[in-house]
């Protein structure tokens, strides 16, 4: 598993990797990385302070219906992901009402921008009118004294190939 380069070609969104990394960039957030929860708590060790807020999402699954009548493929991406940041105290209380303002509010922001930017991209199915979210606080990541949010997204994409 590694870091994803940020550099693409053109917009950035002629595919759904294309998409993210364009939705992430615009959203602000320092770096994107690609991979099951058990390899990201291994890698997020590793991160510096300067890469974060991180975005962490899992690699794509992908659920779809193939029209026989139009050849045309309907899919959709259970798209789920971790907005995280490096808390600056070492032992913090998660009860406390200041990790809200600190770390949990920021990633949110982040998350949603994320998600709305991601909308905006050409890969999304426009017949789709409404989408679904949801963004949680996390503090599974504590023990790497990371704090932030997860979310989760049935995106729906469109495949004129």
């Amino acid at each position: 598993m590694e870091a994803i380069n940020p550099s693409y070609p053109g917009e950035g969104k002629e595919t759904l990797m294309d998409a993210v990394r364009w939705a992430n960039d615009q959203a602000g957030i320092n770096d994107l990385v690609l991979a099951n929860i058990s390899e990201a708590k291994k890698f997020l060790e590793s991160f510096k302070a300067g890469q974060y807020p991180a975005n962490i999402i899992e690699p794509f699954k992908q659920n779809g219906t193939l029209s026989k009548n139009t050849g045309i493929r309907k899919a959709i991406v259970p798209l789920q992901g971790w907005v995280m940041m490096r808390t600056k105290e070492n032992q913090i209380d998660y009860r406390s009402a200041k990790v809200e303002d600190l770390y949990i509010e920021p990633c949110r922001v982040l998350a949603a921008r994320f998600l709305k930017k991601l909308m905006e991209t050409d890969v999304i199915d426009l017949q789709v009118l409404n989408i679904t979210d949801t963004i949680n606080p996390e503090y599974f990541f504590l023990n790497q004294q990371l704090m932030g949010v997860s979310y989760t997204c049935n995106l729906p994409i469109k495949y004129d190939r």
